[in-house]
């Protein structure tokens, strides 16, 4: 993510809507949306290898 939280406060709306319609649990839909995250903030997104 190009500008970290600031690019994640974009994108999480679409992420937790997303996890809520498969899950069909805010519950569930929390801890996806929390584990795309930490995934994405330990992963390097800048497309160089």
């Amino acid at each position: 993510m190009g500008d970290g939280p600031r690019d994640w406060e974009t994108h999480r709306p679409a992420v937790f809507g997303a996890a809520y319609r498969i899950l069909g649990s805010v519950a569930d839909a929390e801890d996806v949306t929390q584990d795309v995250w930490l995934r994405a903030d330990g992963a390097d997104l800048r497309g160089s290898s």
